[in-house]
């Protein structure tokens, strides 16, 4: 069908000092006091939100430069999304075809299964069985539930 699919990327990082920013943020997050009784907490606090939320938008900014560092890659991640999502559309159609014919072809046998055994009653002579018994059984064993439960047997 088709080949294998590689990708080969040399996406290094060359110089970031994330992980002691990142250190250092934790260690702050970690050791800010969340109770916030005296106005003295109260303006630590407010201090702590404006830092936090300047850190926040420098991580966002950093993540979006980096990003932009990527001219290359963020196309070829773009198209296996997309081919990822057509394929995936794909097989959910055909998935659901093949169950529906699935379905089709097992309530064929039920129904061939049932006339089948209908026409046999048919050819038995009328004295075997009285007409009230004859009704009864024949009722019971052509019940489709019957038949549906012998072929979900066999193709299982």
């Amino acid at each position: 069908m088709m080949g294998e699919l590689t990708i080969e990327l040399t996406g290094r990082v060359l110089h970031s000092n994330f992980e002691g920013y990142r250190a250092k943020l934790i260690e702050m997050i970690r050791s800010t006091d969340v109770r916030v009784t005296t106005e003295e907490e109260f303006l630590r606090a407010a201090e702590r939100v404006k830092f936090f939320k300047r850190a926040e938008q420098a991580l966002h900014a950093a993540k979006n430069r980096a990003i932009l560092q990527t001219v290359d890659i963020r196309p070829l991640f773009e198209a296996i999304d997309e081919i990822a999502s057509e394929t995936r559309s794909a097989r959910l159609s055909l998935e659901r075809q093949i169950r529906d014919r699935k379905i089709r072809i097992r309530n064929d046998l039920i129904d061939e299964g049932i006339r089948a055994a209908d026409r046999s009653f048919e050819e038995m002579p009328a004295a075997s069985f009285s007409l009230e018994l004859r009704t009864l059984v024949r009722r019971e064993l052509l019940r489709r539930s019957r038949f549906s439960s012998g072929v979900q047997r066999s193709h299982t």
